[in-house]
């Protein structure tokens, strides 16, 4: 295949996905088209896909009416909807609590924002949501009115809210572990999580609240028993490097370190990190803003497993360098970074903690020479520091 027809292909597929977005948001939308008012359970179900329907039976484990049609199928729904609610409050974490909260206290209805789409999404699974456009064609969202007493009198019950807080805890701990750690087995999450929970939760208690919230977005999956981020390009790879270093136990975190990580926009910043920062903001023209997200990007890239001279590659053609001083200062800068950020093939360590055990730059030789396309050579020294040759070491 030539370039032409790579770029062909390349263009056909966006095209494609672009479609395909398309049809996703219209049919979304299309959704709101069905009532124009709020209305009763019943009726929102009734709304609902014959398909639609059996997923929510599926979600709220219920049997023996999966043989009905579509409008039995909503009426038993219906019933057993009301009777559950309890228990669906209970899978809920704190965004969606706080939406059906914020809702409760508008009569149950909302206009919707694009901002709602995955608590929607999720809400709807239970089929205790609804949606229509009125007459000026605005968006709502809303409870269905022959619930809304019932939730009202749950929504602040002691056993529920705490149940939804720890929901949230657990969630949390996960992430900000897989923050620092990639990929966890289910055993070991289970051991790590329940040193900071209140209330003792058996194995599968933890697995079916990550489980849930696994269903809500896509951060996290489940995967050969382990727990692993999204960002996680090759499993097996990570977990052989993992298990190649069995001497060394996953870093040892504090419970704010964890919760902080579980932040969607957390990023762990060093003096180092300002450091390539600065030298940025100094010598090239570009914003704080810009720089603070290339870094993080790169530090995303050691994490997860980059290699190094492709990194540098990178920021070789992103940023010219225009003489071999300020490219020598870059790359010293760039291995500083390096040597400073966590990685998931370390369990959690900088190579700076695992040589030393405090952040260390230890510089390796450049060659000045080259063009800014700088690399390591296969049997240069590692820039991690630790002796070893860059093809035995980090390039593997």
């Amino acid at each position: 295949m030539n370039r032409n027809q790579l770029n062909n292909l390349i263009n056909n597929f966006e095209h494609s996905m672009e479609y395909l977005e398309k049809l996703r948001v219209k049919s979304f939308y299309k959704m709101f088209e069905s009532l124009n008012k709020q209305v009763t359970l019943c009726e929102t179900l009734n709304t609902y896909t014959k398909n639609d329907l059996d997923m929510v039976r599926k979600d709220l484990s219920i049997s023996g009416i999966s043989s009905l049609n579509k409008q039995k199928l909503a009426e038993a729904l219906d019933t057993n909807i009301k009777i559950l609610l309890p228990e669906i409050l209970k899978k809920f974490t704190d965004s969606e609590y706080k939406l059906l909260e914020n809702m409760l206290k508008q009569n149950g209805i909302v206009k919707y924002k694009d901002e709602f789409f995955d608590r929607f999404s999720y809400l709807r699974r239970f089929g205790i949501i609804g949606c229509f456009k009125d007459s000026n064609d605005n968006y709502h969202i809303f409870i269905p009115e022959d619930i809304l007493l019932s939730l009202n009198s749950l929504i602040n019950n002691i056993i529920i809210v705490s149940e939804i807080k720890q929901n949230e805890k657990v969630t949390k701990l996960l992430k900000g572990y897989l923050f620092y750690y990639g990929a966890i087995p289910f055993q070991k999450v289970y051991d790590m999580i329940s040193k900071y929970i209140k209330n003792p939760l058996d194995m599968t208690a933890i697995f079916n609240i990550i489980y849930e919230s696994s269903t809500k977005d896509n951060e996290i999956y489940f995967k050969e028993n382990y727990w692993c981020s999204k960002q996680v390009r090759d499993l097996e790879e990570l977990i052989t490097h993992q298990n190649m270093k069995s001497n060394l136990d996953f870093i040892s975190l504090t419970e704010k370190q964890i919760l902080d990580a579980s932040e969607s926009n957390f990023v762990e910043w060093n003096e180092y990190d300002s450091n390539l920062i600065d030298f940025l903001r100094n010598n090239f023209t570009i914003s704080k803003k810009q720089v603070l997200e290339y870094i993080e990007g790169m530090k995303l890239k050691f994490k997860i497993g980059c290699e190094f001279n492709a990194v540098v590659e990178q920021f070789s053609s992103t940023f010219e360098v225009e003489d071999l001083e300020h490219l020598k200062q870059s790359v010293e800068l760039i291995i500083a970074v390096y040597n400073n950020s966590i990685q998931w093939v370390l369990k959690g360590y900088s190579p700076s903690l695992i040589r030393t055990g405090k952040n260390h730059l230890q510089p390796i030789q450049i060659n000045t020479t080259q063009s800014s396309n700088a690399q390591i050579g296969r049997n240069a020294p590692c820039p991690c520091g630790s002796g070893k040759k860059y093809k035995n070491c980090c390039l593997k």
